[in-house]
């Protein structure tokens, strides 16, 4: 019983700490959906485009826009 409770609240943990940042948060979601690579090296700034266009959205949520400087691009969408 000691050794479940032990096991869930690490993965809380973990998931906690990789949620604890917007950028964090969307570098873990790039990392699951499989693009480790720009997960890593990607930049992370601000939207300020959707940030503006929204505004009153986003102040309503609390929330703010982030976009990748690199951001991955499938390999059946890539223009030969």
């Amino acid at each position: 019983m000691k050794k479940k409770v032990i096991i869930i609240v690490s993965l809380l943990v973990v998931i906690i700490l990789l949620h604890s940042t917007p950028s964090m948060a969307l570098r873990t979601h790039l990392f699951l959906m499989g693009y480790p690579k720009a997960a890593i090296s990607s930049g992370i700034i601000e939207d300020k485009d959707h940030n503006e266009v929204d505004k009153d959205k986003f102040a309503e949520l609390n929330a703010k826009a982030y976009t990748l400087t690199n951001p991955p691009i499938e390999k059946a969408l890539r223009a030969n």
